[in-house]
């Protein structure tokens, strides 16, 4: 028992370098993209205590329904402010949790199962192989790499826990404090991320597979496990139903579900691809959307592989429960239809059950070579050397492309000149290079990507905005006064698009309209202090013309 202790903690220590290894030159990359609102301009991360503060989330960020990331985030407030590396260190910490409880759960199901040898001193090792591969794949990189994408991969930890505390609570005379322990990760997991809810499946397809229950069997021999998930299931749907979370991101969705699904079929396809071959990863592809004559092929390969999982999972097999995984953590955001079809942090989770199947398949190779007899590789000494190699030099191969894909989110600039070499006909391309130019001062540079942008894309409200404040900085105030009523007629709601066309409309001497447009800023967003400072200097200036 000691060596195997002894082992564990070699192997984990192995896990925890090699990753930390890969990530090193993470520290330094800035606040990006859809960091911006949800850390830099999220007021209720500005306090710590008390930490209720901290659960009540403005709406104009990401976060409503994801409490758990909105504490998180204050917390690295209260550490370093918006100096970014304590937000990054945190992230790194999520993701080697993660992979450290990936391990474990392996552990514990191939421990469990055994080998058809009888001998397990093999099966630590396979865990490991899994979780090292899984930990320093460059597709992982966008949900620790850019700081608000915490909220799949904390997600994912929790759900994670979720399923290792049940697992020990399944043994032999085991407390029912750890199913209670399950239950809270799984509170916690959907309150960082509403996908979560997908873990009361998982556990039954894992107890359908792995111990032969049936979902009345499995309920009926865990109560409280089954009880505490179905509370934190009706939960998270209410808040989804009563908050700013599902509901109001679909409301924004430019397709119909319909061909959102055709669409991620592709998108699915692509994720499979980039499992295989991580070339080419894009922060925000901008994936267009697709026609049954377009994808029809895409969605009979799709519908094949669920057939095929789901017909493994009715047998029990094990590579059913693992394709059940793979399209169950995908389902949330492959059948809500979501603004946005493709995004590479969405395969934090799936990835796992990709390299398991993968694992499994190499599995059923050992088996052949043990009834081929193939006099190279006969011996269990030998497989076993191949197999190390084999998961030395992938690791290698993934943590250099992990680094090397951090380097490219070394600024705004790097990260969105990459995904417009990518994806040239993305408009959130050029609206980030415009972003990263204006904050140098290039402000004439920045114009004509922002220009760019809106050409490609004419109905998205933030470049409407952008472009219009920048003319704004540039002393065109009367030129910038169109975009910012096009940014409020395309999205009514946003409180930026008023102040900033109140305080071009002042510019220009017309301070009574300008006035009513800072008054409807802080009826949308009363803590909104320039609007507010804004208002107070329209009316003096309003008085002394009087």
């Amino acid at each position: 028992m000691t060596g195997t202790v002894r082992q564990e903690k070699g192997i984990i220590a192995i896990l925890l370098l090699s990753i930390a290894l890969a990530y090193g030159n993470t520290y330094a990359v800035p606040f990006i993209f859809d960091d911006t609102f949800n850390i830099l301009e999220n007021s209720s991360i500005r306090h710590l205590w008390p930490p209720w503060h901290s659960f009540t989330i403005p709406e104009d960020t990401g976060l409503a329904g994801r409490p758990v990331v909105n504490f998180s985030l204050a917390v690295n407030y209260a550490i370093s402010g918006t100096a970014v590396w304590s937000y990054h260190l945190v992230n790194l910490l999520i993701h080697l949790l993660a992979t450290v409880t990936f391990f474990g759960i392996v552990r514990f199901t191939t421990e469990s199962i055994g080998d058809k040898d009888g001998q397990r001193d093999g099966l630590p090792w396979v865990a490991a192989g899994c979780a090292l591969i899984w930990g320093l794949h460059p597709l992982q990189t966008q949900a620790v790499t850019y700081v608000i994408q915490r909220c799949e991969s904390l997600m994912a930890l929790f759900l994670m826990l979720t399923l290792y505390a049940s697992l020990v609570g399944w043994r032999p005379k085991a407390s029912n404090r750890w199913h209670l322990l399950a239950v809270l990760f799984f509170l916690l997991a959907v309150g960082s991320k509403e996908s979560a809810v997908m873990a009361p499946f998982i556990l039954l397809a894992y107890e359908w597979v792995f111990r032969k229950n049936d979902p009345v069997e499995a309920v009926r021999e865990s109560p409280v496990l089954y009880a505490g998930l179905t509370f934190g299931t009706l939960l998270a749907i209410a808040i989804s139903l009563t908050g700013n979370t599902w509901v109001t991101r679909t409301e924004s969705t430019p397709i119909s579900a319909v061909t959102y699904w055709i669409t991620q079929c592709q998108v699915i396809l692509h994720y499979l691809y980039m499992a295989i071959w991580p070339a080419n990863l894009v922060i925000d592809y901008g994936w267009p959307a697709a026609t049954i004559g377009e994808a029809w092929l895409d969605v009979a390969a799709i519908l094949t592989l669920i057939g095929l999982f789901a017909w493994a999972l009715c047998k029990r097999q094990a590579i059913g429960f693992l394709g059940a995984c793979f399209f169950l953590f995908l389902a949330p955001t492959s059948l809500i239809p979501l603004p946005d079809s493709a995004f590479e942090h969405r395969m934090y989770l799936p990835l796992a059950a990709l390299i398991l199947l993968a694992a499994a398949t190499a599995s059923l190779g050992y088996e052949y070579v043990k009834v081929s007899n193939l006099k190279v590789i006969s011996t269990r000494e030998s497989r076993r050397k191949i197999a190390v190699t084999v998961v030395v030099s992938l690791a290698l191969t993934l943590g250099v492309l992990t680094f090397q894909r951090n380097h490219d989110y070394r600024s705004e600039m790097a990260i969105w000149r990459d995904t417009i070499q990518k994806r040239p006909s993305n408009f959130r391309g050029y609206h980030g290079v415009g972003l990263a130019l204006s904050r140098e001062g290039r402000f004439a540079e920045a114009l004509g990507y922002f220009h760019y942008a809106i050409r490609l894309n004419p109905t998205n409200a933030y470049v409407q905005n952008d472009t219009g404040y920048l003319l704004f900085l540039m002393n065109r105030p009367g030129e910038s006064i169109p975009f910012f009523r096009e940014a409020i007629r395309l999205k009514p709601l946003n409180p930026k698009a008023y102040n900033n066309l109140g305080a071009a409309l002042a510019q220009t001497s017309r301070l009574e309209e300008a006035i009513l447009q800072f008054s409807m800023s802080l009826k949308l967003k009363p803590d909104n202090n320039p609007a507010r400072n804004n208002k107070f200097q329209a009316e003096a200036e309003l008085r002394k013309k009087i």
